[in-house]
């Protein structure tokens, strides 16, 4: 039974990394212009976005009034720490396409997860127990 709950939560914990992944909220690319929208940064087109976000962990709920501290996200009820983005060089090793396969090594930090919401953004998650 407790196998069940742990792999539930780990479950639940893997959509909420995938929802903010999918979330358009952090940028969008303008593919005339050569740049990366990224959080409230504009990437250069040399540049790739990196999103860095820890999900899980200790759960925090709204305080009164619904809001979270500062730091913190709303979603699905519960405060969930903001993602980082920034604007870095594009890893050497990827060549024209940037993929997980060849950019989460020198971008994502041991024990995180690599997705890719969209072109020229890596989302690199850490999965707190």
């Amino acid at each position: 039974m407790m196998e069940r709950a742990r792999r539930f939560g780990i479950a639940v914990v893997v959509v909420a990394a995938l929802v903010g992944a999918c979330s358009s909220g952090g940028g969008s690319n303008d593919a005339a212009a050569g740049d990366t929208t990224c959080g409230s940064n504009t990437c250069a087109p040399n540049q790739i976005c990196l999103r860095t976000q820890t999900l899980g962990g200790a759960r925090l709920c709204p305080e009164d009034g619904g809001t979270c501290p500062d730091g913190y996200d709303l979603m699905g009820g519960c405060c969930v720490m903001t993602p980082g983005w920034s604007c870095v060089a594009r890893p050497s090793g990827c060549g024209a396409t940037v993929t997980c396969a060849c950019a989460m090594a020198t971008l994502c930090t041991a024990g995180h997860t690599c997705t890719m919401a969209r072109e020229n953004e890596i989302d690199c998650t850490l999965l707190a127990p």
